[in-house]
């Protein structure tokens, strides 16, 4: 049976521990942080086999804030960008899937739905 892994790339990509944070380049290219990403990847790979894995990206909240204005309104600032980790990513054999107007738990969901009753066997990581 082949495996899928789904990974939920924002929940992974703000995990960076405090002491990585302020290790940037003169340009402000955060290396602690991507530093860091590329060892969760490393390790999560070594410890699990996928013959597929995915990659599952927030778009933006649009259609939650239009239910609830406050949907996230205590988060503080984002540390860091996903797209600081895409040059990594684009280098890899994975699929970004992303929806408009979706969080990554949307599109996880999403694609679970589709894949429920195929020959899969599905993981996901968020």
């Amino acid at each position: 049976m082949k495996k899928i892994l789904i990974i939920d790339l924002s929940s992974l990509v703000h995990q960076t521990p405090k002491s990585m944070m302020r290790l940037t380049t003169s340009d402000n290219i955060p290396t602690g942080h991507i530093f860091s990403f590329t060892k969760k990847l490393t390790s999560l790979f070594s410890n699990i086999s996928s013959n597929i894995v995915i990659f599952a990206l927030d778009s933006g909240y649009s259609f939650r804030t239009k239910i609830d204005p406050n949907y996230k309104a205590n988060r503080g600032k984002k540390r860091f960008k996903v797209e600081d980790v895409f040059p990594l990513l684009h280098s890899l054999p994975c699929i970004i899937a992303k929806k408009d107007d979706h969080e990554a738990d949307d599109v996880i969901y999403s694609l679970v739905k589709k894949l429920i009753n195929s020959k899969f066997s599905i993981s996901i990581l968020s």
